[in-house]
């Protein structure tokens, strides 16, 4: 029982920020880079950091939001959120196409507001 539940837990080192999630978070868009790492894949082949977490060369900050994205395919962004480009292209890495649109929209919208 308690390697099932160590298999459940997923620690994470994205970018030098830990982050311990649900493997079903982590798998929870089919095709997405992280479905593919943590369903397909052996665990003996991910890369991992010092401490045996799963690393990741990417953006440890704007991950959360990526997380976040995860755990209930919502995108919610703090109300002046100047990093939209950047999480749009974390969204792409990633291969969550679905948030990468909304954040491309989102985008627009904003262009489009300011320029009015």
């Amino acid at each position: 029982p308690a390697s099932h539940a160590s298999r459940e837990i997923v620690e994470l080192n994205v970018g030098g920020q830990v982050y311990v999630t649900r493997r079903c978070t982590v798998v929870s868009v089919r095709d997405s880079l992280l479905w593919r790492m943590f369903s397909q894949q052996q665990p003996n082949e991910l890369p991992r950091d010092s401490k045996g977490r799963f690393f990741l060369d990417r953006d440890g900050f704007l991950f959360r939001y990526i997380l976040d994205y995860l755990r209930d395919l919502q995108l919610v962004l703090p109300e002046h959120f100047p990093e939209r480009s950047r999480l749009q292209r974390e969204a792409e890495y990633f291969q969550l196409p679905d948030l990468a649109r909304r954040l491309a929209q989102a985008r627009a919208t904003l262009v489009y507001s300011l320029e009015r």
